[in-house]
């Protein structure tokens, strides 16, 4: 029975470092609100459906570990860049087709079906940027985004290799087409150079205005903030 065996999680949101192996039949994630069970699925969706993999890589702010980023606030260097992977184990069918495509050694201790989706700073792209990253910018326009396959292939969703079906419940997004117009409108009007420089500025002014708020955090865990992905872009005429 082709299924998902285990996962490995590293600086994805919650999750700085985290193992779960999957029962055969059904599994049941059980928690409080905030614990990770969101997250996880989500995850999975990285992986499988190659989530994010078009998206603008300012949302790359949004997904990796606060910790991670503390660390290197703490420490800005190269080495000290905030990075995701996530390592999808699979058990697959060898006579069903394209298995061969997933199967290898993924390492000196990990071998079989798998798929690994990594998410780290391209050196080779951002050469140069040394100054930026030491001065505590995470330089998010210069990561990488891959998904390979344990036999070192690039992994393409044409080729899933079972169905995944992602349902969650408690978004409905109602402004969906006003949000894609608007995105075909800013894509089509300003060049690469120019979206991005106004989208890091726009992120960078959000953060900056609820910083001067001196608002106390909530908790331990939790601060009153903005989440930069439901932020709705508005235009019209200039009189």
């Amino acid at each position: 029975m082709d299924r998902l065996k285990s996962i490995t999680i590293k600086g994805f949101k919650k999750f700085q470092s985290f193992n779960m192996n999957f029962n055969e039949h059904l599994n049941i994630l059980v928690g409080e609100n905030e614990s990770g069970k969101s997250t996880l699925l989500e995850a999975i969706k990285v992986v499988l459906n190659q989530q994010y993999r078009t998206t603008d890589k300012s949302i790359l702010a949004e997904l990796f570990n606060r910790d991670d980023i503390k660390k290197f606030q703490l420490n800005p260097s190269i080495k000290t860049l905030p990075f995701i992977q996530i390592n999808l184990k699979l058990e697959l069918d060898s006579k069903h087709k394209n298995t061969e495509f997933f199967y290898g050694q993924l390492d000196k201790n990990t071998e079989g079906f798998g798929i690994v989706f990594d998410c780290k700073f391209d050196e080779e792209l951002g050469y140069g940027l040394e100054s930026e990253i030491e001065a505590g910018k995470v330089p998010y326009e210069y990561y990488s985004l891959s998904w390979k396959t344990y036999a070192g292939n690039t992994y393409q969703t044409i080729k899933r290799p079972f169905g995944f079906l992602f349902i969650d419940t408690s978004n409905v997004d109602t402004h969906s087409s006003f949000n894609y117009y608007n995105k075909t409108l800013f894509i089509n009007s300003y060049d690469d150079s120019m979206r991005t420089a106004a989208k890091n500025s726009f992120r960078d002014g959000l953060k900056n205005a609820f910083a001067q708020l001196n608002l106390s955090p909530i908790n331990e865990n939790k601060v009153f903030g903005i989440d930069h992905k439901k932020v709705i872009s508005y235009w019209g005429s200039v009189d």
